[in-house]
């Protein structure tokens, strides 16, 4: 299934037809997003954090296709380093039949065009990704550039992903894009929820599509979201993911 328009492995979330290290992978890609996603979206956005401002983001996912499951977790920290840029860093761990595997990637955002919170953005990313396999030390894995652009339409706002990314181990390219709607917050029960659902894919794996929900639990502080997203081809992979955010 089509994760990030940056980096995502090219295999198949099947636990039996999948390398080992693939199972760290798929949970780094998918619920890990290196302090840069707007979770629980896959499609980046070009929003930036504030200098000094920082992002703890914890995540558990499972994904499979059939009776197969792969079910990981991960932590990402991301923070604004100077104004326009902001870096963030994660790890996760992933297992399936009894196969365990361990991930870990870097990520950064440069501010292209356009500053205020409520006009258009273009952003810049890079990431990196390792990962490590049962019995052996870390290797690198792949690494990726992408284009984002974030416009307000709307009740919301339209993010428009497009990225490259090299994986190594499998030593193929791939061309990755990403068609996301954000909602603006709304009140309900007195709280704040925000709908968004988005299509990605690549050039490799076709598409498919992803639904979100976020909460805000505390107002500017804290949020709890939930994704669940389906190939539209072939074996119609799934990713569910359970998500919570902390800015300080």
């Amino acid at each position: 299934m089509p994760i990030t328009p940056s980096l995502r492995p090219a295999c198949a979330p099947a636990a039996s037809q999948c390398p080992p290290a693939w199972l760290a992978a798929l949970v780094l890609s998918c619920a890990v997003p290196a302090a840069l996603a707007g979770r629980p979206l896959q499609t980046e956005d070009a929003g930036i954090l504030a200098r000094g401002d920082c992002e703890l983001e914890a995540v558990l996912a499972q994904g499979g296709s059939g009776p197969e499951r792969v079910r990981g977790q991960g932590l990402g920290l991301g923070c604004g380093l100077a104004r326009g840029l902001q870096a963030g860093v994660a790890v996760a761990a992933a297992k399936a039949e009894g196969t365990r595997g361990r991930a870990a990637g870097l990520g950064a955002k440069w501010l292209l065009a356009g500053a205020a919170e409520d006009g258009p953005r273009l952003a810049l990313t890079a990431a990196a990704e390792w990962l490590r396999e049962p019995g052996l030390g870390w290797q690198s894995a792949g690494a990726g550039l992408g284009l984002v652009a974030s416009v307000p339409a709307g009740l919301g706002t339209v993010h428009l992903a497009l990225g490259h990314g090299r994986d190594r181990l499998g030593r193929l390219d791939t061309t990755s894009w990403g068609l996301a709607w954000e909602a603006d917050e709304r009140p309900l029960g007195g709280l704040a929820w925000a709908p968004m659902a988005e299509l990605v894919g690549d050039d490799r794996d076709g598409a498919a599509f992803n639904l979100g929900l976020r909460l805000t639990a505390v107002a500017d502080r804290l949020w709890l979201d939930a994704s669940w997203g389906r190939a539209f081809s072939g074996s119609r992979e799934r990713v569910l993911t359970l998500g919570a955010k902390w800015a300080f």
